[in-house]
């Protein structure tokens, strides 16, 4: 085995020497990361929209105060739609609003103000479940709110400005799926065929010649279409897909994906098996963070490929 194809093999087989460990095998945890103000931010908005979501799922004016600061510009109007909607019999179904990103406005501690990028795919129905027609859907694509907030108690804030706001350049237009796993599992189907029937030729389906994995890869393939060989066995799956950043508007996308792995092994042109690679168990995870570019024919290809990182037992 050469030592160019090694390292992808291991990458993609998720072995064990990619894991870290002390010297006895023992895993080492990776250190907690320090929170950052956006991550501060983030949880604190999603709790502002957790609880909206509940106000008008189960409508109740006596409650608008403990969401919104009756000084709000927007109180009378959110006062006005809550005793509607409870006279009516109205309440508004689906899910509380996604919040896709952040940005800090100058707010303090105790009175954060911010740029909320959101996805909202909520309905307004009537007692019976039936949609009211005189009010359209929430809309499902991407928007921006500013909203400004006060603290009341130690985990709790309340609104005191909310209103629609234009997006940041670069957060908008949001072009990517809404299952982000499938992209990964059309990636990961891709490459295995990449290298079940190596032809660097092909490297640029898969790889931007921009990221600094391009030239190991194609190597890899190359010697292994030289030498004969192929990968057998499907060996990435993805158990869980996060965004990271993105998608920006010429469609880039950095991903966290736990990734999971069938055993594997390297077959020579006349069917004998020169290694075995096995899957990684259960009981182990592994993530990998990828960068994505968007190519023309809208599939995806890697621009980032960082080592894994994998916690946990496995040998």
């Amino acid at each position: 085995m050469t030592r160019q194809v090694l390292p992808l093999l291991l990458s993609l087989a998720v072995m064990a020497s990619a894991c870290s460990g002390d010297d006895d095998g023992s895993p080492t945890p990776d250190p907690t990361p320090t929170p950052t103000e956006e991550d501060r931010l983030t949880t604190i908005a999603r709790d502002i929209y957790d609880r909206q979501f509940a106000l008008l799922n189960e409508p109740d004016p006596a409650r608008l105060d403990d969401l919104y600061n009756p000084d709000c510009d927007c109180y009378d109007q959110r006062k006005g739609a809550l005793e509607a909607y409870a006279g009516e019999g109205w309440h508004v179904e689906g899910t509380p609003s996604e919040v896709l990103r952040v940005i800090d406005e100058d707010g303090s501690e105790s009175t954060p103000r911010m740029t909320v990028q959101l996805r909202t795919d909520q309905r307004v129905v009537d007692r019976n479940g039936q949609d009211v027609e005189n009010i359209p859907d929430l809309p499902a694509t991407p928007r921006c709110e500013i909203v400004g907030l006060e603290q009341v108690a130690d985990e709790t804030y309340r609104i005191t400005e909310q209103f629609d706001a234009g997006c940041p350049a670069g957060w908008l237009p949001i072009d990517g799926p809404d299952d982000w796993t499938e992209v990964v599992a059309d990636l990961y189907e891709r490459r295995y065929e990449f290298l079940h029937e190596p032809d660097p030729e092909r490297s640029d389906e898969l790889y931007s010649p921009d990221c600094e994995c391009y030239d190991g890869h194609v190597d890899a393939a190359r010697e292994l279409a030289d030498g004969g060989l192929r990968l057998d066995g499907r060996n990435l799956r993805p158990l869980d897909v996060t965004v990271e950043s993105g998608p920006d508007a010429d469609g880039s996308v950095r991903l966290r994906v736990q990734v999971a792995s069938d055993d594997g092994r390297l077959v020579g042109s006349d069917g004998s098996v020169s290694e075995e690679y096995r899957g990684n168990p259960d009981e182990r995870d592994c993530w990998a963070t990828y960068g994505l570019e968007k190519t023309e024919d809208g599939s995806y290809r890697i621009i980032e490929e960082p080592p894994l990182e994998c916690v946990g037992a496995g040998g």
